[in-house]
C-alpha cells in the first residue's frame, strides 16, 4: 500500500503544476503555445477532403496540421501567402522558392469601374497566393528550425499530415524569423450537416459514432448523435474544461496519450493533468483500486474520459458524448476523501464547467461528520457556487441511494446518474436507484485503446496486450455520457450552473418508462437546444420568412442553412429559363427532426405552367423533390418542428422533349385523326414548330334533354399558346390566343363537322390540349329518376333499376345511328322516345331473349338524332307506380348502330 502524502506537500506541488500549465491568473499567453516548438510528420492525420477544385480544372492538394491541444487546421499543400514590403522582396521569393503568383488581394480590373474614391489609409498591403512545389524545398532541421519559430512566438508541438506538408511550414517559419510577412495558405471547408463521423480505422474505411446505440435516438433515446449535430450548427464560441476525477489513465511519462498500433487517442497531445495520487505532474498511472465487487478496473479514468471528452471525428478511437466542445482535464485520484477534495478544488482554480466523478460510496452519519470537519461538504458547495455542473455516479450495488446516503451521488446540487439497460428504458439490474437519482442514461459505451482488463479479449501481437474494442460499463460509464452532455449543454450557455442543468434534464427528460425506478431518461437533444435558447444561428439569407422576402436561390449547393427558431419558415425563388426538370435536395439531420415541404408546397410566382411534381422520396437525413416545370419563376417555402441545420441544392435542366407520339403533324394535311376528340398530352419541340389535330365536332346545340358543346382548348401548357380551327377546306374559322403569363387561355367553341385545330406558340414546350364535345343532361319534363347517358352504343350496358321508370340518353355517335334495343331483364318493359319527346317505338317480347326480355328494331337508323329509351317497372303486366317496397332489378341493354 502506497503511504498516504501529507495536505501540506500535497497542497505545493498542486500549486507548482498549476503554475506550470499557466492556469490560475496567469498573463494571456500568445498565441503560438507554450514550451518550445516541434514539428513532425503524423500520416495518421486525416486529410479530408484531399483537394479543392482550384476553378480552371484542376486541384489545388490539401495537407492537415494539428497542435498539442488537439485543434486542427487544413491548408493549401502547394501554396502561401506573402505580403512583400516591395516588389524587389516579391521577386526575391519567387526566385528563392521557383514560385510564381497566381492570385493576389489587388481590387480586380473588372471591379475598378465600379470602386468609389479610396484614401491612402483605407488601402491594405497586398497579399500574393504563390503557388510552389514543396517537394523542391529544403528538409527540415528541428535544431535549426527550433529557435526561429521561438523567436517569433511559435512554442507548441505541432503535427503534419505529410512530410511536403513538413517543409511548407518550414519555409514559412524561416521567412518569418528573416522578418518576411508569410502564412500558410489555410483553407475552411462549408459547414455540412453532421451525418457520420469517422472513428476507430476498421477495415479500409472508419468505425461511424453514428452507428453507436447508446448514442442513438431509438432504444435508451439519448439522442446524442441529434444533440451533436445540433451543436455542430451552434457553433458555439465557448470551449468547456471537463475534469475527469477518477483512477487509471493511459498516458506516457510525459504525459502524452498512449495509443494502440493504428489507432490513435481521443485526448489531446497534451491534456491538463495532475495525479493525486503519487503527487506528480503526470498522470500515468493504473487505477490504484478495483471497482465494484473487488473487480479490477485498471484504466477506469481513461473509459471515463473517453465517455465524457473523446475527440469526435477524428479518425481515431470512439466518440465521447462532448466531444466537440469539450478540454480534457485528467485528475488522477485513489478516491481517498482527501484526495477527491484536492481534485475539486483544483478543478474550480482550473476553472472547469463540467466534472465527472464516476466513484461514490455510503457513507454513515460518522463519516458525514468526518466531511464537515474536514471541509468537504463546503469544497462541494463551492464547486456548485462556482456555476461547475458536477456529475456523479449512483454507483453498481441495487441500492437505494436515500438508505445509504451514498456520496458523492447525494450531494445537494450535484447530478446523480442511473444507468439503463442496453437499447432500452429500464434500469441495469445493478444500478443503484432513488430519488436522489435526477436522471438515467446508457451505459457499455465503447472507448478508446487501453490495456486489457481481466477477462477482455485483446488484439493479437500487442505488448502490453491492449482490449479489442474496450466498453465502458455500470452507472460509471452513465455518469461521464451524462458529463459529455452537459459540456454541450455549458458550451451553448456559459452562465448555466450545476442546479440548473440539473433542473433542465429533469424538464425535458423522457418520463414513459414502465420501471417504477426510472422517473425520468436523458433526453440529450431537448436538454441541449433548451440550453442554448431554443435557437441556431440565422442562416446568410435570412430574413426570408415570406414570399415577399423569398431569397432568389442560385444553381448549385447551398449549405450551412437553418430554421433557426422554431417559428422561422425560409423563403426562396428560382427562375427556370424554359421548360425544366427541377430537383430540390434537402439534406438535415433526421436525428432532431425533418424539413417539413409539402407536396403541393411550390407555388407559381410568373409563367404559365403552375408544374408537375415528379418525385417526392425520403431517405436517411434527406428530402427529394422533383418538378416538371415551365419557364417562370416559384417559390418555396420550407420549415421544422424544431431549429435545425440543413443543406439545400437546386439542379435545373431542360425538359424540352422531342417529337412526341403524334408526330408527324405538323402540316394541315398530316395531322392527327382524334375521331370524336380526346384529352392530348404533346409537345412543341421549337418555337416554329405547328401541331395539327382532325376530329369530328358535333356542333353545339339545345334540346329538352341535352345541352351538347364543342371546343378546342388548352387546359395546362409551359408558355403562352395560340388555338386556330381550321375547315376541312382549311379556311381558318377561328382563333385566340393566352394571355402572357396565362391567366387566359386560348378556348374555341366550334361548329358541327370535321374540323382540324393548329396549336401553336412563341417557344418550345409542353401542353395539354383538350378537344372533342361535351354533353350536359338537362332535366327531362316528366322524369323523376336520373337520366344516363350512353357514349358508345354497341357495348353492353350493365344497370340496376330502382325506381318505377329510369331514362337513358342514346347519343349518337357522328354519322352512325341507332338501330335497335335489345332489353333483358323481368318485369320491366322499353319503350324509345325523340329527343322532342314524340313516341317510336315500344318494346315487344322477345323470343331470343327466352321471354325474359323486349326487342325494339327500327326499320333504318336515325343518324341526325338522339333517343331517349325509358325502361319501367311492371307488376301484373301494369306499371309500378310507387317505390315502397321495390326490389331492385338488374337489366342489361344491347345497344346496335349503323351508319
Amino acid at each position: 500500500m502506497k503511504k498516504p502524502v501529507r495536505a501540506a506537500w500535497l497542497g505545493f506541488v498542486l500549486i507548482g503544476a498549476l503554475a506550470a500549465c499557466g492556469t490560475g491568473g496567469a498573463p494571456p499567453q500568445d498565441p503560438g503555445g507554450t514550451g518550445s516548438f516541434g514539428v513532425s510528420v503524423d500520416s495518421t492525420i486525416h486529410v479530408s477532403p484531399s483537394s479543392v477544385d482550384d476553378g480552371s480544372g484542376g486541384q489545388v492538394p490539401l495537407a492537415a496540421s494539428k497542435d498539442s491541444k488537439g485543434g486542427s487546421s487544413l491548408f493549401a499543400g502547394n501554396q502561401v501567402l506573402f505580403t512583400p514590403a516591395s516588389q524587389s522582396d516579391l521577386d526575391g521569393f519567387l526566385v528563392r522558392t521557383g514560385g510564381r503568383v497566381i492570385h493576389s488581394d489587388a481590387l480586380p480590373a473588372a471591379l475598378k469601374p465600379f470602386a468609389r474614391a479610396l484614401r491612402p489609409q483605407d488601402v491594405a498591403p497586398i497579399t500574393y497566393t504563390i503557388q510552389l512545389d514543396p517537394a523542391a524545398l529544403p528538409a527540415v532541421d528541428p535544431a535549426a528550425l527550433t529557435p526561429l519559430a521561438n523567436n517569433v512566438g511559435l512554442r507548441d508541438e505541432l503535427r503534419v499530415s505529410s512530410s511536403e506538408a513538413e517543409r511548407l511550414l518550414g519555409l514559412v517559419v524561416r521567412e518569418a524569423a528573416a522578418g518576411r510577412s508569410v502564412a500558410l495558405n489555410n483553407f475552411d471547408p462549408p459547414t455540412k450537416v453532421l451525418v457520420s463521423t469517422q472513428e476507430r480505422p476498421s477495415g479500409a474505411g472508419f468505425t461511424d459514432a453514428f452507428a453507436t446505440s447508446a448514442f442513438a435516438n431509438t432504444g435508451s433515446r439519448a439522442n446524442v448523435l441529434g444533440a451533436w449535430q445540433w451543436i455542430a450548427a451552434k457553433r458555439p464560441a465557448a470551449r468547456v474544461r471537463v475534469a475527469i476525477i477518477d483512477g487509471g489513465f493511459w498516458v506516457g511519462p510525459t504525459g502524452a496519450p498512449l495509443t494502440a498500433p493504428g489507432d490513435g487517442s481521443d485526448l489531446p497531445a497534451n491534456p491538463i493533468q495532475y495525479d493525486f495520487n503519487a503527487g506528480r505532474a503526470t498522470v500515468g498511472a493504473s487505477n490504484p483500486g478495483n471497482c465494484t465487487g473487488g473487480n479490477p478496473c485498471p484504466w477506469h479514468g481513461n473509459d471515463s474520459a473517453g465517455v465524457a471528452v473523446g475527440l469526435l471525428n477524428n479518425s481515431a478511437g470512439q466518440a465521447g458524448a462532448g466531444g466537440q466542445v469539450s478540454d480534457a482535464v485528467l485528475l488522477h485520484i485513489a478516491t481517498f476523501k482527501g484526495q477527491q477534495k484536492a481534485a475539486m478544488s483544483a478543478a474550480r482554480a482550473l476553472g472547469v464547467g463540467v466534472i465527472s466523478m464516476s466513484f461514490g460510496g455510503g457513507c454513515d452519519y460518522f463519516c458525514r461528520w468526518g466531511e464537515r470537519i474536514i471541509g468537504y461538504d463546503k469544497e462541494e458547495q463551492r464547486v456548485v457556487d462556482a456555476g461547475i455542473i458536477a456529475v456523479a455516479s449512483a454507483g453498481n450495488d441495487s441500492t437505494n441511494v436515500d438508505d445509504v446516503y451514498y456520496h458523492p451521488c447525494n450531494m445537494s446540487g450535484f447530478i446523480c446518474v442511473g444507468a439503463l439497460n442496453d437499447g432500452a428504458n429500464t434500469a441495469k439490474g445493478y444500478s443503484n436507484f432513488g430519488g436522489a437519482v435526477s436522471i438515467w442514461a446508457p451505459t457499455d459505451i465503447p472507448v478508446m485503446s487501453r490495456p486489457a482488463s481481466a477477462n477482455e479479449a485483446t488484439i493479437p501481437g500487442t505488448n502490453p496486450p491492449l482490449a479489442m474494442n474496450p466498453i465502458h460499463t455500470g452507472t460509471s460509464a452513465a455518469a461521464p455520457f451524462v458529463a459529455g452532455v452537459a459540456a454541450m449543454m455549458k458550451a451553448v450557455n456559459p452562465g448555466l450552473n450545476g442546479p440548473q442543468a440539473r433542473d433542465l434534464m429533469i424538464q425535458t427528460a423522457f418520463k414513459d418508462s414502465g420501471d417504477s425506478k426510472v422517473r425520468g431518461y436523458l433526453n440529450a437533444l431537448d436538454a441541449v437546444i433548451q440550453a442554448g435558447g431554443n435557437a441556431l444561428p440565422p442562416d446568410g439569407f435570412e430574413p426570408n420568412n415570406t414570399v415577399s422576402s423569398e431569397t432568389n436561390l442560385a444553381l448549385g449547393q447551398h449549405d450551412d442553412l437553418s430554421i433557426h427558431i422554431p417559428t422561422d419558415r425560409d423563403g426562396y425563388q428560382f427562375t427556370t429559363p424554359g421548360p425544366s426538370n427541377v430537383t430540390l435536395t434537402f439534406t438535415y439531420p433526421d436525428n432532431i427532426a425533418k424539413i417539413g415541404i409539402a407536396s403541393d408546397a411550390l407555388t407559381r410566382i410568373s409563367g404559365c405552367a403552375d408544374g408537375l411534381q415528379t418525385a417526392y422520396t425520403t431517405t436517411t437525413n434527406s428530402k427529394v423533390v422533383s418538378y416538371r416545370l415551365g419557364a417562370g419563376q416559384y417559390g418555396l417555402i420550407v420549415g421544422s418542428s424544431k431549429p435545425i441545420p440543413y443543406d439545400l441544392g437546386l439542379n435545373v435542366t431542360s425538359a424540352v422533349a422531342g417529337p412526341d407520339s403524334y408526330e408527324p403533324n405538323n402540316t394541315f394535311a398530316t395531322a392527327s385523326f382524334l375521331g370524336d376528340g380526346k384529352i392530348v398530352e404533346a409537345n412543341l419541340s421549337s418555337a416554329s414548330e405547328v401541331d395539327y389535330y382532325s376530329f369530328y365536332s358535333r356542333g353545339n346545340f339545345n334540346t329538352i334533354v341535352l345541352t351538347l358543346k364543342s371546343e378546342a382548348k388548352i387546359e395546362d401548357s409551359d408558355g403562352p399558346l395560340t388555338l386556330r380551327a381550321y375547315d376541312s377546306a382549311g379556311t381558318l374559322i377561328s382563333q385566340a390566343s393566352a394571355s402572357g403569363d396565362c391567366s387566359t387561355r386560348p378556348n374555341l367553341t366550334l361548329p358541327q363537322g370535321l374540323l382540324t385545330v393548329g396549336v401553336s406558340g412563341a417557344a418550345a414546350g409542353s401542353y395539354t390540349l383538350w378537344l372533342g364535345s361535351r354533353a350536359t343532361q338537362n332535366p327531362v319534363s316528366n322524369a323523376k329518376a336520373a337520366i344516363y347517358e350512353v357514349l358508345h352504343p354497341g357495348d353492353p350496358v350493365e344497370a340496376v333499376v330502382r325506381s318505377p321508370e329510369e331514362w337513358f340518353v342514346l347519343d349518337r355517335v357522328s354519322d352512325f345511328g341507332l338501330t335497335a334495343v335489345n332489353l333483358t331483364g323481368e318485369n320491366l318493359h322499353a319503350t324509345l322516345y325523340s329527343e322532342a319527346g314524340q313516341l317510336i317505338a315500344e318494346g315487344v317480347q322477345s323470343q331470343q331473349l327466352g321471354g325474359l326480355g323486349e326487342s325494339i328494331v327500327l326499320a333504318s337508323p336515325d343518324t341526325g338524332n338522339n333517343q331517349l329509351l325509358k325502361l319501367t317497372r311492371l307488376s301484373g303486366g301494369q306499371p309500378v307506380t310507387t317505390t315502397d317496397g321495390l326490389v331492385p332489378v338488374s337489366a342489361q341493354l344491347q345497344i346496335t348502330a349503323g351508319p
